[in-house]
């Protein structure tokens, strides 16, 4: 659901819920606008009704009215305020008792102000499509990491982030201005998903920590392993995997590892529909169904996942007791004794198969395993286009092999030549000769070799544009961003050749 019909449903049951939303909204236009340090300050007093102000790291003051007029000298009384990260801070100066939504400002605007000092995070979704790809060639996947200001010699990982409330992209941004994530951070839509690309030096340190410390409301985030740059589409796979053993809760249901969830990956290999009909999944979803069900749940994800009373309580900020008879209720109701270490683990690998069931009905951030043996694109990519499935047919791309050559690429540049070959001729023979190349192969033909003449090229120009195993087809005419055969990520890599700049190096000029 959207942020507009949140705001509907909201707006008839509780209009301070209604409000919150409507700051958050606010806040995510301006991210997306890409406002100057003025304008964000001037939005924001409008939207607080009082003066507010903003001190970025390198000394610059801002200060405006609630009537858009700048405001000069230093704030006259300050009513609330946050620091930014690495120095600098943002303020509101309400002259009588604080409002209720001035907290949620405050948040925001420090999150819009961080994120308006990092100019290079947002990417082109064209080139980051294009890192993720296996089926690119070598040459142009470096020029693409190049391009967006990372190293194709240097790992990387890939951090995938879904948000019900808001869109992936902006969610993304919105974490990652809330958090300490070091190193080189480019963000972009791919798809149904923010994806996240992070690159540190040589070690390539998971941000694990720094995201679950900044985790809240219903964002759910999926952190791929390390991989060289040049392999990125493999921590992206494995970043939509940890995804699917997430839910939106608790900052450690929330934010999955690849690292952290190990030899637990296996079981995304197992299809959906047997996760879902195991006796332990079904015991589980009848648990939930029943009155006060999701609570136990919580307290039995909680308790597994700290082995402790007091911890458990803790984290779901109830007393220890609470929490130790809604465990009493699931055991009575499951026949598990979870103070053994065997039941318990029974209980993790169920919630662990629920989670990942539900995640194969929804498209949404993980969406469909698979049954074994289908090969499509199981994570619902159709706004992307050039990125294949978790499990495409061909073989990976094996660098120290045939000079660095990429046979999917080559096949496809090869199709592009015979294309272009093929609509020289037909310029050049004039409109008579177009009959011809529209008759049968008995005569007429263009170029007598296999695999080329107007029928082939219509065949590869279909193939081009058209949708990869998995996918639905192009509507008539229409090509996605980031299609092989002249889409927009080989459009980005022709920009880059005729002096487009990395992110970075645009946002100083």
């Amino acid at each position: 659901m959207g942020v507009k019909g949140l705001l509907l449903r909201l707006s008839s049951i509780d209009a301070d819920a209604a409000a919150a939303v409507r700051v958050i909204a606010h806040f995510q236009a301006l991210l997306d606008c890409r406002v100057t340090p003025a304008a964000l300050v001037r939005s924001t007093a409008g939207l607080a009704e009082c003066p507010a102000g903003l001190e970025l790291a390198d000394g610059r003051t801002f200060r405006c009215g609630p009537d858009g007029v700048a405001l000069t000298g230093p704030p006259e009384h300050v009513s609330g305020r946050v620091a930014l990260r690495p120095a600098g801070r943002v303020w509101l100066e309400r002259p009588g008792a604080e409002r209720p939504l001035d907290e949620l400002v405050l948040e925001w605007l420090a999150i819009a102000a961080r994120t308006m000092e990092q100019p290079s995070m947002v990417a082109d979704p064209a080139l980051v499509e294009l890192v993720l790809s296996r089926r690119e060639a070598i040459a142009d996947r470096a020029r693409a990491l190049r391009l967006l200001g990372l190293a194709p010699e240097l790992p990387l990982r890939v951090v995938v982030v879904t948000d019900e409330a808001r869109e992936p992209d902006v969610a993304a941004l919105a974490l990652l201005g809330r958090s300490a994530v070091p190193g080189t951070v480019r963000v972009a839509r791919v798809g149904t998903l923010g994806a996240v690309l992070v690159q540190h030096g040589t070690t390539a340190a998971s941000p694990l920590a720094e995201l679950r410390a900044v985790a809240r409301e219903s964002v759910r985030v999926g952190i791929g392993a390390a991989a060289g740059g040049l392999r990125a589409h493999e921590s992206w796979e494995q970043a939509r995997v940890a995804l699917r053993f997430t839910t939106a809760g608790p900052p450690d249901d929330a934010v999955a590892g690849h690292d952290e969830l190990g030899a637990v990956t296996l079981l995304a290999e197992i299809p959906p529909d047997r996760l879902r009909r195991l006796p332990d999944t079904e015991a589980l979803e009848a648990l939930a169904a029943a009155e006060g069900g999701r609570m136990q749940l919580a307290a039995l994800a909680a308790f597994c996942r700290t082995g402790s009373l007091r911890l458990a309580a803790a984290e779901l900020h109830l007393h220890h007791s609470s929490v130790a008879a809604r465990l009493a209720h699931v055991e009575g109701a499951l026949g598990w004794r979870l103070r053994d270490p065997g039941d318990r683990f029974r209980a993790q690998l169920a919630l662990y198969a629920r989670r990942l069931a539900a995640a194969g009905e929804g498209g949404e951030g993980g969406g469909h395993s698979g049954a074994a043996g289908e090969r499509g694109d199981s994570w619902d990519l159709r706004g992307s286009g050039s990125i294949p499935g978790p499990r495409t047919a061909e073989a990976p791309t094996d660098p120290g092999r045939d000079g660095d050559r990429d046979p999917d690429g080559d096949r496809d540049r090869d199709s592009d030549r015979d294309r272009d070959r093929n609509r020289d001729r037909e310029t050049a023979a004039g409109p008579a000769a177009a009959p011809e190349a529209a008759g049968d192969n008995s005569g007429g033909r263009l170029d007598s070799r296999p695999g080329t003449g107007a029928a082939s090229a219509a065949r590869t120009d279909a193939g081009a544009g058209g949708a990869a195993p998995g996918r639905a087809p192009d509507a008539a005419g229409e090509r996605r961003p980031g299609a092989r055969g002249g889409g927009a990520a080989r459009d980005a890599l022709g920009r880059g050749r005729t002096g487009l700049t990395s992110p970075a190096r645009g946002a100083e000029q």
